[in-house]
């Protein structure tokens, strides 16, 4: 297996995962609170964006493509 259809398995499969499990990532978040004993940063789960998973799944299939030999 050449190293472009490696990459480009590699990212169909990435993203097909991200459209279909939806994971999500965390960002911290400050806040600014008046008169508490304890202050903590919130942590905030955001769903990674569809667009991004079509984006990588496109982006495998284009490898796949490019990498397929030509027969002539």
């Amino acid at each position: 297996m050449r190293g472009i259809t490696a990459v480009g398995t590699f990212l169909i499969v990435a993203g097909i995962m991200i459209l279909v499990l939806e994971p999500h990532y965390q960002v911290k978040r400050n806040t600014d609170v008046v008169n508490i004993e304890i202050a903590v940063p919130l942590r905030e789960s955001r769903p990674i964006p569809r667009w991004v998973g079509l984006t990588v799944l496109t982006a495998g299939s284009l490898a796949l493509f490019l990498s397929r030999e030509r027969k002539g």
